[in-house]
């Protein structure tokens, strides 16, 4: 995939749920493996990714080329939460679709200053987000728990006012 995205929007349904586990599976670990602490890594295994996907079906947007999911967004309360493209769509301008698309659906929902987090490091998706007019506003420690314990991952917070 080269140039510009010939991409579709869409809402994401139930029967999505095991094509984005594996998308989001492989973007999370080429995003994030070499970036936060080994015991998150080793706990994001496939299973975990469809566990979690299927609770964010209604608020998720896919991005579909010729019929395949290559991205997706999910929305939840103020925050612009979960954003991951296939390594294959990237450059294509299916993360632009997807933000904005992100954005219009906070916005509907009466969301002034839209926010959203992103790990120390990924220094992609933190120029990607610059580039988009959100504002790294921190830091921000997110804790995740884990069978038997917590992991710490330090992030950037980042906000957008959407009006």
């Amino acid at each position: 995939m080269n140039g510009q995205s010939a991409a579709i929007l869409r809402p994401a349904r139930k029967d999505d749920a095991r094509s984005l586990a594996r998308l989001w599976h492989d973007a999370w670990h080429d995003a994030h493996a070499r970036i936060v602490p080994e015991q998150l890594v080793m706990a994001r295994v496939p299973g975990s990714f469809s566990r979690r996907i299927v609770g964010k079906i209604p608020t998720c947007t896919i991005a579909e080329i010729d019929g395949e999911p290559v991205g997706f967004c999910v929305i939840t309360g103020e925050e612009l939460e979960s954003m991951f493209v296939d390594k294959a769509a990237r450059g294509t301008g299916v993360a632009e679709l997807l933000m904005a698309d992100g954005e219009v659906r906070l916005g509907e929902k009466g969301v002034v200053t839209a926010q959203l987090y992103c790990v120390h490091g990924n220094d992609r998706a933190y120029r990607f987000y610059e580039k988009n007019g959100w504002v790294d506003i921190g830091d921000y420690d997110d804790i995740i728990e884990l069978r038997g314990g917590t992991v710490t991952v330090p992030c950037h917070h980042f906000e957008k006012k959407l009006r």
